[in-house]
């Protein structure tokens, strides 16, 4: 495991998962865009943008009243010295 190689020993792990569902594909867009990292977004241009939006709503599924869920997660690691 990746942990051991680095000299981690008595490892705790744990998932961490997050859920957020949005109005709609707007909802989410504009939550991309306020939270963009070092404005990356702001930084395409027009039409790469307008491209990375068509491609993000294609495969985005919404229920069918538009709303959109994403779930992300990630692994916390805690390592356990003896006392």
């Amino acid at each position: 495991m990746l942990w051991a190689k680095l000299g981690i020993r008595d490892v705790e792990t744990r998932e961490l998962v997050v859920e957020r569902t949005f109005a709609n594909f707007d909802d989410y867009w504009l939550s991309m865009v306020v939270s963009s990292p070092a404005g990356v977004l702001g930084r395409l241009s027009e039409t790469g943008s307008a491209e990375l939006k068509r491609r993000l709503q294609a495969r985005l599924p919404a229920s069918a009243n538009g709303e959109i869920t994403v779930h992300a997660s990630a692994t916390a690691i805690k390592e356990c010295k003896a006392a």
